[in-house]
């Protein structure tokens, strides 16, 4: 064989290789991308203390000294300092898309906790709560609003 016909035939096998080495990483998976809900997920996921906390716009944190909400990224929660009825000592929750990036979050007990703010360090979730007729007489039913932080 002649130099330029052996040089042509790596050219070709040269060619068939990075072609079919383009294809092979071309089909490999990427990293998925992750769905708002995920995103939204990992912005909650962390230990919030409690900063305020009122009942229809009256300052009640006195009700919740040291309350403190660890949620985590298996969509469960524990609280420290837990209180009856409003904040169980653990649970599951699932979130519920409202907007785009926006989610609400039910608890296993049936509360729907609507998110007013999701920062890095700071938590303000809002509910209502019933109390039971016979219930502890210091239960306030009302539209709860907690405010958390790092």
């Amino acid at each position: 064989m002649t130099t330029s016909i052996k040089n042509s035939m790596w050219i070709k096998i040269f060619s068939c290789v990075a072609l079919l080495t383009l294809l092979i990483l071309s089909g490999c998976d990427k990293d998925p991308v992750p769905t708002p809900e995920e995103l939204y997920l990992k912005k909650l996921t962390s230990f919030w203390k409690i900063k305020s906390a009122s009942v229809d716009d009256k300052d009640v944190l006195n009700h919740f000294n040291g309350l403190a909400l660890q949620i985590k990224g298996d969509y469960t929660y524990l609280v420290t300092n837990p209180v009856t009825g409003l904040w169980p000592a653990s649970g599951t929750f699932e979130l519920e898309q409202i907007s785009d990036e926006n989610f609400a979050i039910r608890r296993d007990d049936g509360v729907l906790i609507s998110v007013s703010t999701l920062s890095e360090s700071e938590l303000k979730m809002k509910f209502q709560y019933s109390a039971p007729a016979n219930g502890r007489v210091n239960s306030v039913g009302g539209q709860y609003e907690f405010n958390f932080t790092k």
